[in-house]
C-alpha cells in the first residue's frame, strides 16, 4: 500500500473515531434523559421510542468500535 493511500484511510479512520465519540456523548445524554424521567413516561410512547434510539446508538457505537478495532494499524 502506497504511503498517500494509508494517509487518507488513517486520516478516514480518526473520523470514524470522532464520530462514534459524537456518539457516545448522544447515547449519553439520551440514556440520562430517560433515566430522569419517571417510569411512568418511560413505558408512555415517547419513552419507548427513547428508549429504542438508545438500543440503535448502542448498536452503531459497538459496530464502529467493531470495525476501527478490525483495522490493521500502521
Amino acid at each position: 500500500m502506497n504511503k498517500k493511500r494509508l494517509q487518507q484511510i488513517n486520516a478516514q479512520v480518526l473520523r470514524l473515531d470522532a464520530i462514534t465519540s459524537n456518539l457516545q456523548r448522544l447515547l449519553t445524554e439520551e440514556q440520562d434523559s430517560h433515566d430522569a424521567i419517571p417510569l411512568s413516561l418511560q413505558q408512555a410512547p415517547n419513552g419507548e421510542v427513547s428508549e429504542q434510539w438508545i438500543e440503535i446508538l448502542k448498536n452503531i457505537i459497538n459496530s464502529l468500535d467493531n470495525v476501527v478495532v478490525d483495522l490493521p494499524m500502521y
